[in-house]
């Protein structure tokens, strides 16, 4: 009879750990995924609620059970009931990790439509993330946000925007603080959820008022557009409006209202390496050098395919 007490004990523990994290995992890979926090209801209530309800009951009608002394009874709920919480576990936990509070990849959407919108004008609900080390700033400042850092190749400083997308236009107007000299610039998009840096990006040198288009896989860049000179961009610490569009096999670049590329990846074989994934704003300059833009007005809108 003591077996079975302690038998009836150990079962109604593993009810309750079962059930917490039910809820538990499903919130962490929901949220972590869709790069945001586990106190943000848009990405909560969708996934977590579902599997915290069932959660709840098992643990309930097991101490209720326990409570009443009827451990035979508890033995044979549990006998369904772990492996069904168990279940939970794990589909919670597919179905996050497939999930994200904003992800526009596979629901179709009017071109047009806004996805994302942040006007930097509310420092206390901050949107994009925060983060202030000796080596790297990002930051809501002066109605704007921060981007500071040293910024080589692998360690430049840059932020990605939560969710995942496929077809889309981001827009935003970024500038320069301090020297603008071998300083740039860099939107991307379709960047892996497991890798950060590959993916696509734009690069804008103001100083030399020029462009580029560079793919990166397994951390290595590859030129899909070589450098160009462009009037359209604005030297120095002026303010540029940049938009990128990544939508089917194509990638385009627009720079303060004017059509400066459109970039096939069909013809240069990778129509298929990268078909969705983040999108971010940074910054890079060579040999390490320290590096800060201001970015405003962002906004990321389905792009038609």
């Amino acid at each position: 009879m003591r077996v079975r007490s302690i038998l009836a004990w150990l079962l109604l523990v593993l009810l309750i750990l079962f059930g917490q994290s039910t809820a538990g995992i499903t919130a962490h890979f929901a949220c972590e995924h869709a790069g945001l926090t586990v106190t943000d209801l848009p990405c909560l209530t969708p996934l977590v609620v579902p599997f915290l309800i069932p959660s709840l009951i098992g643990i309930g009608v097991g101490v209720l059970l326990m409570g009443a002394g009827r451990r035979e009874r508890l033995l044979r709920v549990s006998v369904v009931a772990i492996p069904a919480l168990l279940a939970l576990d794990v589909g919670g936990a597919f179905l996050a990790w497939r999930y994200d509070g904003i992800d526009a990849i596979g629901t179709p959407r009017t071109a047009g439509t806004p996805l994302f919108v942040e006007e930097f004008e509310d420092a206390t609900r901050p949107r994009l993330e925060v983060r202030a080390t000796a080596a790297q700033t990002l930051a809501y400042a002066q109605g704007g946000y921060q981007v500071r850092g040293s910024g080589g190749a692998r360690t430049a400083p840059f932020v990605a925007l939560p969710g995942r997308y496929a077809h889309t236009t981001m827009t935003v107007e970024a500038r320069l603080v301090g020297p603008s000299e071998n300083r740039a610039i860099v939107l991307g998009c379709r960047h892996p959820l497991s890798n950060a840096v590959d993916g696509y990006r734009l690069v804008v040198a103001p100083a030399l008022q020029q462009y580029s288009v560079l793919q990166w896989d397994d951390g290595r860049a590859t030129p899909l557009l070589e450098p160009q000179i462009s009037s359209a961009i604005r030297s120095g610490d002026e303010s540029n409006r940049l938009s990128l569009t990544c939508a089917g096999a194509r990638i385009s670049v627009t720079i303060n209202d004017v059509p400066v590329a459109d970039v096939s990846l069909s013809e240069a074989g990778d129509v298929a390496l990268f078909s969705g994934g983040r999108l971010s704003i940074g910054v890079i300059a060579a040999d390490e050098a320290e590096v800060e833009a201001r970015f405003d007005r962002l906004s990321v809108t389905q792009a038609p395919t």
